[in-house]
């Protein structure tokens, strides 16, 4: 994914970790915050699987709670906490609201 110079700039002005992946899993964007709260660089997790960034631990083995469509309609995220490893082994629990794009 090739943001516009505008759309990159919202994000990366947020001070939350924002990434986006497609259907397969794979991370196609990875904003400033995410880099600094995973420790991980973007240039080494773009087209990478998310769950091989976070030793499998973000989700909580559940991607399938991604991925899928909230089953009450009107709600268009799910939210959850989970525990992730970030880059140097430190781990975190981190707050996440994902959804389909």
């Amino acid at each position: 994914m090739k943001p516009s110079s505008t759309f990159d700039t919202v994000i990366n002005v947020l001070a939350e970790a924002v990434f986006i992946y497609d259907q397969d899993l794979k991370i196609k964007y990875f904003n400033s915050a995410a880099e600094k709260i995973t420790g991980y660089p973007k240039t080494e997790v773009i087209g990478r699987k998310c769950v091989s960034l976070f030793d499998k631990n973000l989700c909580l083995n559940n991607c399938a709670l991604c991925m899928t469509p909230p089953k009450d309609e009107k709600r268009q995220t799910v939210s959850f906490q989970s525990p992730f490893l970030r880059k140097d082994g430190v781990e975190r629990i981190g707050e996440f609201n994902a959804g389909l794009l």
